[in-house]
């Protein structure tokens, strides 16, 4: 007998995967170490090319000179689709080199969670390539808040956009890229669906353009 559609149909609703993070400290641009050292565990076949997965960066951490202290509260959260769950699972228990230092992600994941819609989404960092740039130093909020509008229209997406005044980078192979935080405001239920499902520019495999709810707490600190 032929399988059903509903039979072959690769599920790819997204999930959020919160790890607890154990260690001491970590590098403070980590993102990029971080995610070589998961495709080492999962494989490169799995985090590379057209790779769904979207890695954040790990979160509560306390600046303490040149690195970043782990707490209790220590998070890296990995969305994926369903039908990858699985994988992004054998994470659970093991180890990562991120430069100089070691971490644990605990076998006791703290939660598996569906993406559900919100008007307020926030994330840490989005770079968006300005083609007509030579020098990343003369990007500015405002630059940075009109990139961010055409994508949100090319999404066909409308919410209020507020570009944080906090320039922020990351360091991928030598080359230092430049992002902004972002958040966004009066979404409707699709389009902060899409948002989440697809991000904001790119290099969202190192925690860049992935969207969030932030909590009350978070976003009061975001609006100071």
């Amino acid at each position: 007998m032929a399988p059903s559609p509903d039979e072959t149909q690769i599920d790819m609703r997204l999930v959020d995967i919160s790890f607890k993070v154990r260690g001491i400290g970590i590098p403070r641009e980590h993102e990029y170490p971080m995610f070589s050292a998961i495709s080492d565990r999962l494989g490169s076949e799995v985090t590379h090319g057209d790779s769904p997965l979207q890695f954040s960066r790990i979160c509560s951490l306390v600046p303490s000179n040149d690195i970043m202290m782990l707490t209790k509260n220590s998070r890296l959260w990995v969305r994926t689709p369903i039908c990858m769950l699985g994988a992004c699972l054998r994470l659970s228990g093991k180890f990562l080199k991120i430069g100089r230092s070691r971490v644990h992600l605990t076998p006791d994941y703290s939660s598996i969670r569906g993406i559900v819609p919100s008007d307020i989404l926030f994330s840490h960092r989005v770079i968006i390539k300005h083609r007509n740039l030579s020098d990343a130093s003369q990007i500015n909020p405002q630059m940075h808040e009109d990139a961010v509008q055409r994508q949100l229209d090319g999404l066909d997406v409308q919410g209020a956009i507020s570009v944080q005044n906090r320039r922020t980078t990351v360091r991928i192979k030598g080359r230092v890229i430049v992002g902004y935080p972002v958040l966004l405001r009066g979404l409707s239920d699709q389009g902060s669906m899409i948002v989440q499902s697809r991000g904001i520019g790119g290099h969202r495999h190192i925690g860049c353009g992935i969207f969030f709810r932030p909590s009350e707490r978070h976003l009061e600190e975001i609006m100071k």
